[in-house]
């Protein structure tokens, strides 16, 4: 009777130094007889006839080199059977090499929201399959199973949470590479911020007047938006909160003369850091005033009785006029008092006739500034 041999191994890729078991079954539940096991034209040590039992023959092989051996099983048949054979390919590969794996950063250190490329190297070279990013133990969105190219696997990323990450690279292995692990540590910071200070209408106010200042922030969480510190020589002015347009304003009455030092400070919000303004110097300068003179004249005997008012607009009540004819002060006139109703008046006797240049200076008043006028009268 003729026969069918089928031949199997188990496992089916092995390992150098391992062995496979290889298993032929005859299609004849009855037959008898041996069966024998070749590589090539090489009979396998110990399986050159192995007796067949319960149609099966097994045989157990010697350590194999690396490369695909062709393994043949002969069997020899009996009085009742024909002989037959079959051909199997059995590969044998080397053992699997061990391989590290190495991480690095395009930032160790950046601020929230920023991309960061993540490299896992993977020696030594030839190995190939997939490399998994995780952050704290967890897989990076998108980086599960990035492949290699080159011995090389990248993952960009972006975080939102402040502090320490471990980011760690586990290469998956393949047939012949065992998995490798590494890791690095990112730390995300919060954005920074810059902060500028502007002043309308001008850095130059006069005392008394109004100045707004506005304070120009480069960032905001808008979740938490933050305010800024508005200074002036250390002293807080006033704290308003930031807009969703990233700025701050505060509305100040100057009420102090000289060149003032205005500071601000963001107190940062969320995940963004705060910052402090280069300062900006405001100067509060003396209220101009007007000056106006009236003279009045009586004619006594050949000489003038001359009144001289004058009128300072503003004067705070304070402050004196000297008053002139021509460039010398007149007597007794060098500093009149001005009074609450912004007057002062000088009166005296001139013999000198034809036109005069009269002046009224006034000194000024602690935040008034020094005016003058001048005015002609012609004494007969």
């Amino acid at each position: 009777m003729a026969t069918s041999i089928s031949l199997g191994t188990i496992p089916t890729v092995v390992v150098t130094g391992h062995q496979a078991t290889l298993t032929a079954t005859i299609s004849a539940s009855d037959a008898t007889g041996t069966v024998a096991f070749t590589d090539a034209a090489t009979t396998l040590t110990g399986c050159g006839a192995v007796l067949i039992v319960a149609a099966t023959a097994t045989c157990t092989t010697p350590s194999l080199a690396v490369g695909d051996h062709t393994i043949t099983a002969t069997y020899s048949g009996d009085s009742g059977h024909l002989a037959s054979s079959t051909t199997i390919t059995v590969t044998v590969i080397a053992p699997p090499v061990a391989t590290t794996t190495s991480v690095s950063l395009s930032k160790t250190s950046a601020p929230v929201g920023t991309a960061v490329t993540i490299t896992a190297t993977v020696a030594p070279a030839g190995a190939y399959g997939t490399v998994s990013f995780t952050d704290g133990g967890g897989v990076l969105a998108g980086c599960s199973a990035v492949t290699l190219v080159g011995s090389m696997a990248q993952c960009t990323a972006t975080w939102s949470a402040l502090g320490a990450h471990t980011i760690g690279a586990t290469y998956n292995g393949d047939a012949r590479h065992l998995v490798s692990q590494g890791s690095q540590v990112l730390t995300i910071t919060m954005v920074p911020s810059t902060t500028k200070i502007t002043v309308s209408p001008s850095t130059t106010v006069v005392y008394g007047g109004i100045a707004t200042l506005t304070a120009t922030v480069s960032a905001i969480d808008q979740t938490a938006p933050g305010a800024v510190t508005f200074t002036v020589g250390g002293t807080t002015l006033c704290t308003a909160g930031v807009s969703t347009t990233k700025v701050a304003t505060c509305t100040v009455t100057w009420s102090a003369l000289g060149a003032l030092s205005v500071g601000a400070t963001f107190s940062g919000g969320g995940v963004v850091a705060g910052s402090v303004a280069p300062h900006v110097v405001v100067t509060v300068v003396r209220e101009s005033a007007s000056v106006q003179l009236s003279v009045t004249t009586v004619k006594v005997g050949t000489a003038n009785d001359v009144t001289l008012t004058a009128r300072v607009q503003p004067s705070e009540g304070s402050g004196t006029v000297a008053f002139l004819k021509g460039s010398s002060q007149l007597k007794g006139c060098t500093a009149v008092a001005i009074t609450t109703a912004d007057y002062a008046q000088c009166r005296t006797v001139l013999s000198t006739k034809g036109t005069i240049t009269f002046a009224a200076r006034f000194s000024g008043s602690p935040h008034i500034a020094p005016a003058q006028t001048s005015t002609k009268t012609t004494l007969h």
